[in-house]
């Protein structure tokens, strides 16, 4: 039974060794994305105010004028502060498995200059952009999200595997009884991974768990249903008046992302979280949607007011990212971000003896 179980776990960390190695380092960079993107691109974050800015509606037919025709759906991140310019993202339709392109568009705020511009799957347009969506489907459309959550699964299996090979070990583990010092080869390796397993249990638990969470879409039919051919749309409502009124009716609304139509049947939705909850809450649970024709209100839901287990989906994406915590947290999230790796050449490096040790005593 230990054999098979040790079999099973060897080769669900060497199918998913170079893909978790991939994963943790881009999603260990992703975790101070913001302060990086800052400081890769100061001119974007550090614009000089002068005279109103523009209202929302103006930047939208901007973009809308200029780019709306070969994309499906357009969406605004809402700046911080009065200093940064307005990004939008327009996203190609699917039209097939294994590429749906996007596309940014960073707007001054006060002069309606388009700042920067490009595809996320173009280094050049944006390192950070090109990290995020490299870390969540490989710059490979559908195909590439579900390659991820299939690692997720993966990992679950192999951390299940794991204890049940292992577990006899973890109390030794944590009380530092297994020395590192005096070994080589097969046992070096053995202890690394047996001490990296064990330490960062909880940790990829929480965030392999989240992160398959958020893709678990990818695993129903619809995920898989090609675009069917619609009729642009144009907002006939202001989308300046529908912010203003997402914040009269969640009191306490913190708006940050607003999802708008570029195609007939879609809707306009604002994301954002409530003042009125702690940080571990702040995953854009909270919304209000509008009908972009006559303005009418087709939902406005508070998270915090949403009964349990239902208010449980707005801290999937802070515990996925750590973004609830301070620099200590972060820095927590950055090496249990590159925990996976060593697991996985440890894992490697474990087999690759084993195996070199059997051939020479076949020999």
């Amino acid at each position: 039974m230990n054999r098979s179980l040790f079999a099973l776990h060897r080769w669900l960390g060497l199918l998913a060794g170079v893909f978790l190695l991939l994963i943790g380092l881009s999603g260990s960079i992703l975790i101070y994305h913001d302060s990086m993107d800052r400081w890769l691109n100061p001119a974007l974050y550090h614009i000089e105010p002068y005279g109103s800015r523009l209202s929302l509606d103006s930047m939208y037919g901007i973009v809308y004028q200029k780019y709306s025709e070969n994309f499906s759906s357009l969406s605004l991140d809402i700046p911080a502060n009065a200093e940064e310019v307005y990004e939008f993202t327009l996203t190609e339709p699917q039209e097939n498995y294994h590429t749906r392109r996007r596309y940014i568009v960073d707007i001054h705020p006060y002069s309606g200059t388009i700042l920067r511009e490009g595809y996320c799957d173009e280094i050049s347009t944006s390192f950070i952009h090109w990290v995020m969506y490299f870390h969540n489907s490989f710059h490979y459309g559908r195909i590439g999200m579900l390659i991820v959550s299939l690692v997720s699964v993966t990992i679950f299996l192999s951390m299940i595997t794991g204890l049940l090979v292992y577990g006899k070990n973890i109390l030794n583990v944590l009380m530092f009884r297994i020395p590192l010092r005096q070994k080589s080869g097969t046992r070096l390796y053995r202890s690394i991974h047996l001490y990296v397993a064990v330490w960062a249990l909880l940790f990829n638990v929480i965030v392999f768990f989240t992160g398959f969470w958020m893709m678990k879409a990818t695993f129903t039919p619809d995920a898989w249903k090609l675009d069917e051919q619609r009729q642009k749309t144009r907002l006939s409502v202001s989308l300046d008046s529908c912010l203003a009124k997402s914040r009269e009716l969640l009191l306490g609304f913190i708006p940050d992302y607003i999802a708008i139509p570029l195609m007939q049947g879609d809707f306009i939705e604002i994301d954002g979280n409530m003042t009125h909850t702690t940080r571990l809450m702040y995953g854009d649970a909270s919304r209000v949607v509008f009908d972009p024709q006559s303005g009418e209100v087709m939902e406005a839901t508070d998270i915090t007011q949403a009964p349990f287990p239902e208010n449980l989906v707005a801290v999937v994406w802070p515990l996925h990212i750590g973004n609830y915590g301070g620099d200590g947290i972060k820095i927590l999230y950055v090496i249990g971000g590159l925990m996976p790796g060593i697991l996985s050449i440890s894992g490697f490096m474990l087999w690759w003896k084993r195996k070199r040790l059997y051939a020479a005593f076949r020999r």
